[in-house]
């Protein structure tokens, strides 16, 4: 028993591990292939794709400079190397192939994890070499970097080789210049043009590290002979190490050079920053409620990145960086010093691991927007925390460690895991007591596991065994679970693409979206489609039939328009002289939109002659293309609620007491959260809207500047049976108007998830609280009046409780109008609804006897009462205190988790 402990877990490693090599290469190429299959395309992906789409079509054009494709707007820090190769797979196997966009990816990761081998093979010996590898490709970065066309791979095994090369130098040569200190050199090269900023962290990297070797070989103590030759070989070896750096720099940038140097030529503001971390978040209006989150946004960038880092390694990692602190102390303590190869690994780990951790932290700190240098620093500090982890479980595997540490680092491991949930339940007040029994049966489960092995090697080498190999199996778990599979939006955009390719004779192509750009997804899948002509983005079928008409006077092949928007026209009924709109492919839904498919020929025997409207070569004037487009009269379908406050501000629309022009309103009645799920599908051209709602509907709708319902210092409110406290609401039944009311939105700020809610028609919460069925009721409209009729108790004004936080007015309902009309219809909208609502406050009388008809138990006072709370200064216009209270209350429901993602206003009027 007493030799036992020096049996290995794993014997084949102590024997053979080099045998292995097989396996690494399968762990190598399945995670990378299986990422590649499943993994869809997001806006990232497709802007990298349209890049190298871009510098293959400046190469066919021979174009001699090409500034503007070598840096583009939003990617110019970014190394161009990998989109050049990017570019020549495709103008090989063809752009049209979407495995042409990843194939370097690919190429390159799995490279990466074979180099990686071979390198720490070189450094630390074969067993530490596979555990290294092993938990590397089953890193979850590796499946990622492996399906993202931006090439981050590349740039990592670039890094590896380059260390590789110049460790080998020094190992197996000893002059002052060979070929493999060249290959690190032209590694380097490439690294500047693949990794930018990242060759200067592998010079740093290697200088600490030799650094580190040399003063392992010098003594502590003075005085004696053997101490006076190793101080001798320490100053001899020390040029030659510094020479050996010096050479890879100047080779490396001699080599790639010029390309930092012609960024910072193009390149406006400051060079230094922008190329290390990437530019900074584009400028946005802060307002002062919005500084202090800074700190925040770091905090849940570090939470999200240690997570991504560290995968289901962080015990192995944490207990691999003691092993590695307390191999250096030893190695560098011990009299006379022992051989470097003990403490070569570890000095590289922690060097390694301090560079790369301290540029991570500079990209997050200077550019937490910029996903892509942030992936490429992430992967660069995955390298040496996958090591550490093998410094341990090579320590575990070969019984250097004790069993109660090893059981730490799983503990451990299995904490972080699960920080989040732990978090969550530690947030609400009943379930502390729950986690702590929780956390103290897990330890004494822990230290049981430790007694029991004790008494028991087998059992002590069974629990051994588990835990490395278990925090393999987590971590390929977690990598697969990291890969974004295709949703609903990318099938659909994957079948539409598939249906388009039948259709690939055309002359050109236009894409009509509407006001805004059409997204990235669908950009690259037209440029695929039809890589070899050109095209353009319009946006509306004016400018997509215009072009028709005037770039394609000859009509040989059709022209292919595709569409994303929501028409108030259908193209297929549009009748045009001279030209035919054919769909040619059945509607697809991407990002909330149909995505539809048409080809526009020539009908050349109904071109003729009209007036001055002369049909050369097939031309119509803009004129008489109008005269054929916009129709005599405009209908506008006009969404608000049967309230009196809604019906004020229309009264002048809904009865002819103001001029609409061209315009036609047609009114539609119906309660608030019916009119947010309406707005989703963008039935409306003119919608009243909750604030809530609008933030799932910026992608089809504005904000009109006036129609806005603000309560300065009073809201909805909370209302129940009995007197209570804001407190002894926590946990209640609470019936709401709907949960994207701005009122549910204020709601859940103030409570967050620690009560229930049941859905009810706002106009029937009041009889139910009364009735009992519920502990409490959520009101709007006219019940903030007439609550106290039934005896009912307000337990807080969600208005007075927003004021009191933010000092702000609470904004909870707007006008909204839908992009797809076009700028000037959305203006002569917004100006006809400001004008509708003048005229009522100019003519209040006369407004409040026709909201009256709505005013649900409301006399006359009590209407008018009503009206002048939501019907104001604030209605005309939202004003910048208005629209900062509009932000401030998105803003805080996005931090809150309440609403999904960050909420860009536009204003119109």
């Amino acid at each position: 028993m007493a030799a036992e402990p020096a049996r290995e877990l794993f014997p084949v490693l102590q024997h053979s591990a080099a045998a292995l090599a097989p396996l690494l290469v399968v762990l190598a190429v399945l995670p990378s292939l299986f990422a590649v299959v499943h993994r869809g395309t997001d806006e990232t992906d497709a802007q990298w794709a349209l890049w190298s789409l871009d510098v293959l079509s400046a190469a066919r054009a021979g174009e001699a400079h090409l500034p503007d494709v070598l840096h583009p707007p939003g990617l110019g820090w970014h190394p161009p190397l990998g989109v050049w190769l990017t570019a020549g797979v495709q103008s090989i196997f063809g752009p049209s192939r979407p495995a042409t966009t990843v194939a370097v990816s690919c190429l390159a990761t799995v490279a990466l994890v074979l180099a990686a081998f071979g390198f720490w093979k070189r450094v630390a010996g074969p067993r530490f070499a596979v555990w290294a590898t092993a938990f590397l490709a089953m890193h979850p970065a590796i499946p990622l970097g492996a399906s993202h066309p931006a090439p981050i791979s590349l740039a990592l095994l670039l890094a590896v080789v380059t260390l590789w090369a110049l460790i080998a130098h020094l190992d197996d040569v000893r002059t002052l210049v060979s070929s493999k200190l060249l290959w690190a050199g032209f590694a380097l090269g490439l690294c500047v043009l693949a990794g930018g900023p990242l060759s200067l962290a592998v010079l740093a990297i290697a200088a600490g590290t030799l650094a580190g070797w040399s003063a392992l070989r010098l003594p502590l103590r003075r005085g004696g002979a053997a101490v006076r030759e190793r101080r001798a070989a320490v100053r001899t070896s020390a040029p030659r190490l510094a020479a050996a750096v010096a050479v890879v720099a100047l080779t490396g940038f001699a080599i790639g050079g010029w390309q930092p140097m012609r960024l910072a030529w193009h390149m406006e503001g400051p060079l230094w920053n922008d190329w290390m971390a990437g530019p900074p978040p584009a400028a946005l209006e802060i307002t002062d409620a919005e500084v202090p989150d800074e700190p925040q946004r770091f905090a849940a960038g570090f939470r999200r990145g240690v997570m991504a880092l560290t995968a289901a390694l962080s015990g192995l990692v944490l207990l691999g960086l003691w092993l590695g602190l307390r191999a250096v102390y030893s190695s560098a303590t011990e009299e006379p010093p022992r051989a470097t190869e003990d403490g070569r690994a570890p000095v590289l780990l922690l060097v390694w691991s301090s560079v790369a951790s301290a540029a991570w932290l500079w990209a997050l700190a200077s550019s937490p927007e910029d996903a892509l240098a942030l992936a490429l620093w992430r992967g660069f500090l995955v390298l040496p925390l996958t090591g550490l982890a093998a410094l341990a479980a090579e320590a575990i595997a070969a019984r250097a460690v004790s069993t109660g540490m090893a059981v730490a680092a799983a503990g451990f491991t299995l904490l972080v895991l699960l920080a989040g949930e732990l978090q969550t339940w530690l947030e609400a007040s009943r379930h502390r007591l729950l986690v702590v029994v929780l956390v103290l049966a897990a330890a004494a489960l822990a230290a049981r596991a430790v007694a029991v092995c004790r008494r028991r090697d087998s059992r002590r080498r069974a629990v051994l065994k588990l835990i490395i190999l278990g925090h393999l199996a987590v971590t390929g778990w977690l990598a697969l679970a990291a890969i974004d599979r295709p949703g609903d939006d990318q099938a659909a955009l994957e079948a539409f693409g598939q249906e388009l390719k039948q259709f690939d004779d055309v002359s050109g192509w236009t894409i009509v979206s509407g006001p805004e750009q059409p997204p990235l997804e669908i950009q690259l899948l037209v440029r695929r489609t039809w890589p070899r002509i050109e095209g353009v983005i319009v946006p509306s079928w004016d400018a997509a039939l215009a072009r028709a008409l005037d770039a394609q006077p000859s009509f040989e092949r059709p022209l292919a328009i595709v569409e994303w928007s929501r028409l108030e026209r259908q193209p297929a009924s549009l009748q045009i002289p001279g030209l035919e709109v054919r769909p040619v492919v059945r509607p697809h839904h991407f990002a909330g939109r149909p995505l539809r498919a048409f080809h526009v020929s020539a009908r050349a025997s109904e071109l003729a002659a009209d007036g001055d409207d002369r049909y050369s070569g097939r031309v119509l004037s803009s004129r008489r293309l109008r005269s054929l487009l916009m129709p005599s009269e405009v209908l506008i379908r006009v969404g608000h609620s049967p309230d009196p406050d809604d019906a004020f501000m229309f009264h002048a629309l809904a009865n002819g007491r103001i001029d609409t022009g061209r315009y036609r309103f047609v009114h539609e009645l119906v309660d608030i959260e019916t009119l947010n799920h309406r707005a989703q599908r963008g039935e409306l051209e003119l919608t009243a809207v909750s604030l809530h709602g609008y933030a799932y509907v910026t992608d089809t709708y504005a904000l009109c500047a006036c129609g806005a319902s603000m309560g300065d210092d009073y809201g909805p409110m909370v209302v129940a049976c009995e007197p209570m406290t804001v407190a002894e609401l926590r946990g209640r039944r609470i019936a709401v108007p709907g949960t994207l009311t701005t009122a549910f939105l204020t709601l859940k700020l103030l409570l967050g998830d620690d009560f229930t809610y049941e859905v009810r028609p706002f106009d029937e919460i009041l009889n139910h609280v009364a009735a009992g069925d519920v502990d409490a009721g959520l009101i709007i409209h006219e019940g903030q009046l007439t609550y106290g009729d039934q005896g009912l108790h307000l337990v807080v004004d969600l208005g007075h409780w927003w004021k009191e936080e933010t000092g702000l007015p609470l904004p909870l309902g707007a006008n909204a109008i839908r992009r797809d009309l076009g700028r000037q219809t959305m203006e002569d909208v917004t100006a006809l609804l400001k004008a509708s609502i003048q005229y009522g406050l100019d003519h209040r009388e006369e407004a409040l006897a026709h909201a009256l008809q709505y005013g649900r138990d409301l006399d006359e006072t009590s209407a008018d009462v009503f009206v002048g709370m939501y019907v104001n200064d604030w209605t005309l216009d939202f004003g910048p205190e208005g629209r900062r209270a509009v932000r401030e209350l998105l803003r805080r429901g996005h931090a809150a988790g309440i609403i999904p993602r960050p909420v860009e206003l536009e204003f119109v009027g």
